[in-house]
């Protein structure tokens, strides 16, 4: 599984082995900054957090549930293969360049249909993703990740049936959806 999460669309979490409805694969595996030192430049720019924990905390937590179970493949088994094969995915299916071109842009008071979103992404993602919103205090549905099923060689593939750990649901089609800009400051309410 490929998601690129919000309120920025600027990483990808790659989910490739992890058993239905596990939390982590292997708690023991630790990530290390030694283990990203050539990568941080871009991990920064691509994959901040927006949560409240430094942008390494966040990263080792994303380890921990995603890159554990991954790290069986042999093409990301290591934290650098693993996180290296994660910016990849994030080029080669540049979802924040789609929304560009489609001129979805981030903002506290402009919604989207989902079929907007639809149209812009079916050029890079077909019809293989799904779109993941929650709703806020304010009753708003947001968009919050993106999930693209792939294969461990990183081709698209079907998306599994829906599990019961994820606090996301899928986008409605009848509320309208928005894509709210990050803030740093208050991650988990950008559009108070």
């Amino acid at each position: 599984m490929f998601a690129v999460q919000k309120p920025s669309l600027a990483f990808s979490a790659l989910d490739l082995h992890r058993p239905r409805n596990v939390a982590q694969c292997c708690p023991y595996w630790r990530l290390f900054p030694s283990d990203l030192v050539d990568l941080m430049p871009e991990l920064t720019h691509y994959w901040p957090t927006f949560t409240n924990l430094s942008n390494f905390q966040f990263w080792e937590k994303e380890w921990q549930k995603h890159g554990t179970c991954a790290g069986c493949a042999e093409t990301l088994s290591s934290p650098n293969k693993y996180f290296r094969a994660s910016l990849s995915l994030h080029s080669k299916y540049n979802i924040d360049r789609a929304f560009q071109r489609g001129a979805i842009v981030p903002s506290c008071n402009r919604s989207y249909e989902l079929n907007t979103f639809r149209e812009v992404l079916q050029p890079i993602l077909g019809d293989r993703y799904e779109l993941q919103c929650i709703t806020d205090t304010q009753g708003r549905q947001v968009l919050v990740q993106i999930k693209v099923s792939i294969y461990s060689n990183f081709s698209m593939g079907c998306l599994p049936e829906p599990s019961d750990y994820s606090p996301y649901k899928p986008c409605r089609a009848q509320r309208s959806i928005f894509y709210f800009p990050p803030h740093q400051a208050n991650p988990r309410d950008p559009c108070p």
